[in-house]
């Protein structure tokens, strides 16, 4: 079970969510605490897509969100908005433990013999393996510049090009 009191909503408006009795205020430091507790649960942090405008972290897993399941069951982890990381095994430290690979909620890895692999089309650059990899054996890497889409410029830009994706 994971938790699910650990999204935030941010908005420059002081005092913007008061009255709502689901939300309540955070300080930095609840904040970074509660993403902390995120992390632990080995919840996927994501974030508003684009340049300006950053109104959420959401930290979900892909049974409790249905875009990250879809990413996961469909696939399609880089199609919403492509990472601009990626995981890459150092085989001098990989033990073949497997831990990276129970936590991977994309099954972007897997055993190749007895090193984790990354499949680099199915990982979103999460970091969620990372943390649970006991020998530092996964790290992630910037992308080539290349394969990295702009970031849209407002969460409105982003909202066409999703639409423009799906020829509409």
């Amino acid at each position: 079970l994971h938790p699910v009191d650990v999204c935030l909503a941010m908005d420059s408006q002081p005092n913007s969510f008061d009255g709502l009795p689901e939300w309540r205020a955070l300080s930095r430091d609840e904040a970074i605490a509660t993403l902390r507790r995120a992390s632990e649960a080995g919840l996927v942090h994501t974030v508003t897509n684009s340049e300006e405008g950053v109104t959420y972290i959401c930290n979900c897993c892909t049974c409790g969100c249905g875009l990250l399941r879809s990413m996961a069951e469909l696939g399609i982890a880089n199609v919403v908005a492509r990472s601009p990381f990626v995981n890459r095994v150092d085989e001098d430290l990989c033990t073949g433990c497997e831990d990276c690979i129970d936590a991977c909620q994309f099954d972007a890895l897997s055993m190749e013999g007895t090193l984790a692999e990354v499949d680099q089309e199915r990982c979103v650059g999460c970091g969620v393996c990372v943390f649970r990899c006991a020998t530092d054996a996964l790290v992630l890497v910037r992308r080539p510049l290349e394969e990295v889409k702009p970031i849209p410029a407002t969460p409105a830009d982003w909202a066409r090009q999703r639409l423009a994706a799906r020829g509409l």
